[in-house]
């Protein structure tokens, strides 16, 4: 759970724009650049805002997320009379080996396998074709809520993300900043310096964390 406050990274970045005032970038501005900064990361990092759910399924094959859902990370196991493991496996396998494999005429209870195409993130299919009401263990990636602030003084919210994700929130925040006032000698160079140190802290972790895409295990 996160600690960091909101405000106390929206004062940190008046502090580096040297506007302490608000004067040139008030603190409901730079909110507003704060909450496209939690979407920004949760778009190339779909594990920073995730949650694990029960997924009553949908009669046969093709399943789509609940509407809050952005993509899915993983099918885990059966929740519907036994924790059965679900697999990934690829379509094409299924496509190849049991042509018709989406007939629902015959709907099981219990998932075996699950299949997943990252081009379409809000939808899977599973295998073999269930029942409606089947229940099954699911990650998936949420879009975080606004943050709305009445009174920036004594506001205490903390961040929605975790608190590794201070930095790369501050940078994007001071990278729309300077982004406002481009003309200003210097500021162009800024923001995209910002806007580097973003994405280069998300790309290291990446690379670093194992990938989320349910196509990778």
């Amino acid at each position: 759970m996160a600690t960091t406050q909101v405000v106390s990274i929206l004062k940190n970045a008046q502090t580096v724009l040297q506007d302490k005032t608000g004067t040139r970038w008030p603190l409901k501005e730079l909110l507003g650049w704060y909450n496209l900064a939690q979407k920004a990361i949760v778009n190339n990092r779909p594990d920073a805002h995730a949650r694990s759910i029960s997924f009553d399924c949908a009669l046969g094959t093709h399943q789509v997320l609940p509407a809050d859902g952005l993509r899915l990370i993983k099918v885990t196991r059966n929740e519907s009379g036994t924790k059965k493991a679900i697999t990934l496996i690829e379509g094409r396998i299924l496509d190849d080996q049991h042509i018709d494999w989406h007939d629902d005429s015959d709907p099981q209870s219990i998932v075996q396998h699950y299949i997943y195409d990252p081009r379409v993130p809000k939808e899977f299919y599973v295998y073999p074709a269930v029942q409606a009401g089947t229940s099954i263990k699911l990650s998936m990636s949420t879009a975080p809520i606004d943050v709305e602030i009445a009174d920036f003084d004594t506001d205490v919210q903390t961040l929605l993300l975790d608190d590794m994700y201070v930095n790369p929130l501050l940078d994007f925040v001071l990278y729309r900043a300077y982004s406002k006032d481009i003309d200003y000698a210097g500021n162009q160079q800024r923001a995209v310096g910002h806007y580097n140190s973003f994405a280069n802290a998300l790309g290291i972790k990446t690379q670093s964390d194992v990938a989320m895409s349910p196509a990778k295990g």
